[in-house]
């Protein structure tokens, strides 16, 4: 899995846009808050077109993931901010965080954009039985 960043894809402010090995583009940022003694980082990444425009899902959503995470290590605040953006473009992780590998699943917008196609609704059991 390979990522490269793209500055020519208009995103929010506070975004950065990259596009995955597989041609998708994807808008990615972190926000960290302290509160309570820990640090909150909530991560977000959003497929988009070339425009920046959203991309939807066969459900007509915008195909997103978003991940939050409170961590007490300070020092370490740089590094799992990259950690948490890391995991929402499946790219591994350092081992500062042991986080489950369902959850690395749970947050992956390359996982979302594999769900996107799947027509909502009854599924039709005719078909294959």
């Amino acid at each position: 899995m390979t990522y490269m960043k793209r500055d020519d894809v208009p995103v929010d402010d506070g975004e950065i846009a990259v596009e995955l090995e597989t041609g998708d583009v994807v808008a990615l940022k972190c926000d960290r808050t302290v509160d309570r003694g820990n640090v909150l980082f909530v991560g977000s990444a959003r497929a988009v077109k070339e425009d920046g425009s959203a991309v939807l899902g066969a459900d007509g959503k915008p195909v997103e993931r978003v991940y939050r995470h409170t961590d007490p290590r300070g020092p370490a605040a740089d590094q799992i901010a990259k950690d948490v953006l890391m995991a929402l473009i499946g790219e591994p992780t350092s081992e500062i965080v042991q986080w489950s590998a369902q959850m690395l699943i749970d947050v992956n917008i390359r996982q979302a954009l594999a769900l996107a196609t799947i027509n909502p609704g009854a599924f039709d059991a005719s078909s294959v039985l």
